[in-house]
């Protein structure tokens, strides 16, 4: 599995602040050659980054999963991609923010970081928000991308192994 970013800026585009990206996220076929398994084009904006971060295989190599983020200011948007080999399918959701769903607003000044971790069997995305100072625990969530729903697995102050 891998990932592409394309970039693409033309003289109208350079006059309005903004280029076009595509996200391309690529697996293997079986016979060495790669296809692509899901492809998100975007319009960015004055000051926003584009980025792409391999996230990796579930365990038992079914579900391939990427995140096709976007940055701005002081925030992330995630946005998780997972690819079942098996279907030849891809799942493609943008996650909720995190101060609306997951975390009090009033537990912290800042939007807490968020770490997507690993895709599990099932697909779903487990991600990690450690505890910064002076914040709440975040804990480890599972995130279904195909529901988008949100499911805290535990806090770290007391830790549970996964199942």
């Amino acid at each position: 599995m891998y990932g592409i970013l394309e970039f693409r800026h033309n003289e109208t585009d350079a006059k309005a602040n903004h280029c076009h990206v595509i996200y391309r996220l690529l697996v293997s076929s079986g016979n060495g050659a790669f296809v692509e398994a899901h492809r998100l084009v975007w319009d960015t904006e004055e000051g926003e980054i584009a980025g792409i971060d391999l996230i990796g295989f579930s365990p038992d190599g079914s579900k391939a999963a990427a995140n096709l983020w976007l940055a701005a200011g002081d925030g992330v948007v995630n946005r998780p991609v997972v690819y079942d080999m098996k279907t030849k399918t891809a799942i493609f959701a943008v996650m909720p923010d995190v101060e609306d769903k997951r975390v009090p607003q009033e537990s912290c000044d800042d939007d807490p970081y968020e770490s997507l971790d690993s895709v599990t069997d099932a697909g779903t995305i487990i991600v990690s928000v450690p505890a910064i100072e002076g914040c709440a625990d975040g804990g480890l969530w599972s995130f279904d991308p195909k529901a988008v729903v949100w499911k805290r697995i535990r806090l770290y102050s007391g830790r549970k192994p996964i199942k």
